[in-house]
């Protein structure tokens, strides 16, 4: 590895909070420590971190629900202060229509701080070269367009969607490992690994207890949030009153996305009876190829094809998975409950790892560019997709996806745009 290149980075705390529940199922807080090692990964290094969080009140006598996440973000804070990033503080309102509590100038101050940053970097007052902005938010977009007026790289971060945007010049999607290196501690099993322990009990012809303990209060459905020891999530609706932080020993008797507004990760529907016969509606599945860099294409035993949304490198060809099926109109959504076997070895890839850093070392034949995995002899075909202004010598973080039919070497799909040269 060499250099890294020095950066300046922008969060919204509470939008990555997000992506860690979509992620992984749990919502967590960024730690500073946590960026710093996810963008060396990236060959970034933090010169300085903003982190907006909701800190203020425009109400002199918030409700005790506002106040109590007033209090909580106060805390927060501090750590991210103690860490040593600079914290943008925004204000946490209730709105009584809506009956929860929205933060307020979040995006408006990650917005400004953008275009600070970009005439610090300009006029030589920061010694970063580029900025990183954590944040799926499209609110954002005249701030990167406003640096990329002054030729400062602004890359938006996220593990969805930003690669897809037509104004996004400069992009970064997470992979797994940098998700977990980001949030706080998410239990013993993250990622892959939990989602393996799902599928497999999902798929089992035999049912078994697991203790769980009781993580949050009912929603307004009745519903109990659940937690097991392995980290898995879970709903419970017991229809009697429980404590938080009771244990019980729960059957899982299905799946369910949760919440149902854009949630992505299977939570298990628990009951005190044992189920009768399989999950509904989980099937097992191979994976056929690769449709982007979040976007999988599957086939079920039935014959059936869907695409998954999945983290980046996550999975390969000829892999086995359970997937959830969930009969919504004609096109049914297919979601990722986990893989039932370990990826296969592809062949003319030596990383032990399935993300690498590569360089296009000629101009694109068709939709793919020849490339070479830097610090390895490996030749790669590099999927031109979401690579506009990519030409020789661009460097890319990218992950295997299977081998290129015509060139019989590994091909590989890109998690980044063109990054900062080591």
């Amino acid at each position: 590895m060499g250099d890294l290149t020095p950066c300046a980075v922008v969060v919204d705390s509470r939008n990555a909070r997000g992506q860690s529940r979509k992620a992984f199922g749990w919502p967590r807080h960024i730690t500073i420590e946590g960026i710093r090692s996810a963008l060396n990964l990236y060959g970034l290094d933090p010169v300085s971190i903003d982190v907006g969080v909701a800190t203020r009140s425009i109400d002199n006598r918030p409700s005790v629900k506002v106040a109590h996440l007033l209090a909580s973000n106060a805390r927060y804070a501090e750590q991210l202060r103690s860490g040593g990033a600079n914290v943008l503080e925004g204000y946490l309102v209730e709105r009584r229509s809506k009956g929860k509590p929205e933060e307020k100038q979040i995006d408006v101050l990650c917005a400004v701080q953008v275009c600070r940053l970009a005439d610090a970097i300009l006029s030589e007052q920061s010694t970063a070269k580029c900025i990183v902005i954590m944040s799926e938010d499209m609110d954002l977009m005249p701030a990167y367009e406003f640096a990329l007026e002054r030729k400062v790289p602004a890359y938006a971060v996220a593990f969805d969607t930003v690669h897809k945007r037509d104004q996004q010049r400069e992009w970064i999607l997470l992979s797994e490992e940098a998700l977990r290196l980001i949030h706080e501690p998410l239990g013993r099993q993250v990622g892959s690994g939990l989602r393996t322990r799902l599928a497999t009990i999902a798929t089992s012809s035999e049912p078994r207890q697991l203790r769980w303990t009781v993580h949050a209060p009912p929603d307004d459905a009745g519903q109990f949030l659940m937690r097991t020891s392995l980290g898995a999530p879970g709903l419970w609706t017991p229809g009697r009153s429980v404590e938080v932080g009771a244990k019980i020993d729960l059957y899982a008797k299905g799946l369910r996305i949760y919440p149902t507004d854009g949630g992505r990760f299977p939570h298990l529907i628990l009951s005190e009876d044992a189920p009768s016969g399989p999950m509904p509606e989980v099937q097992t599945a191979e994976v056929l190829y690769w449709q982007g860099p979040t976007a999988a294409k599957v086939r079920t035993l039935a014959g059936e094809e869907a695409s998954l949304r999945v983290l980046p490198g996550t999975l390969l060809p000829g892999q086995r998975v359970a997937v959830l099926r969930h009969a919504t109109g004609p096109d049914p959504a297919t979601y990722l409950v986990g893989p039932l076997e370990g990826r296969p070895a592809i062949a003319g890839w030596s990383s032990q790892d399935t993300i690498a850093r590569v360089k296009l070392i000629a101009d694109a034949q068709g939709a793919w560019y020849p490339g070479e995995v830097l610090g390895t002899t490996d030749r790669v075909m590099v999927h031109a997709a979401f690579l506009d202004h990519a030409r020789i010598d661009t460097e890319l973080m990218a992950f295997v996806c299977g081998v290129h039919d015509g060139a019989s070497q590994p091909a590989v799909m890109p998690i980044t745009c063109c990054l900062p040269a080591w």
